[in-house]
C-alpha cells in the first residue's frame, strides 16, 4: 500500500496534526523495516521529530526494534 500510495505523488513527510508523526516514525514505531526503508528511498526525512521530540529511531528503540534501529543509524 506505502509504495503505491508513493509512486502516486503521496508525500512520504506528511505530519499527523495531533501527533506530529510523519510515516517514517509509525513504521519505525511498529518495525515494519520494509517501509522504514521505502519511506526513507522516498525521502522520509528521518530527523524530523514529532510533538514529543521523538525522532523514528527513538521510537524505534523505545519498542526494541532492533533492525529499524540499525538501518536509521546508517543515515
Amino acid at each position: 500500500v506505502a509504495r503505491l500510495l508513493l509512486t502516486r505523488g503521496a508525500d512520504p513527510n506528511v505530519t499527523d496534526k495531533s501527533t506530529g508523526a510523519t510515516p517514517l516514525h509509525d513504521a519505525a514505531r511498529t518495525g515494519f523495516l520494509d517501509t522504514v526503508q521505502l519511506l526513507v528511498e522516498a525521502g522520509a526525512d528521518p530527523q524530523a521529530r514529532d510533538k514529543d521530540n521523538c525522532l523514528p529511531i527513538d521510537l524505534a528503540r523505545q519498542n526494541g526494534h532492533t533492525d529499524v534501529v540499525a538501518v536509521l543509524e546508517t543515515l
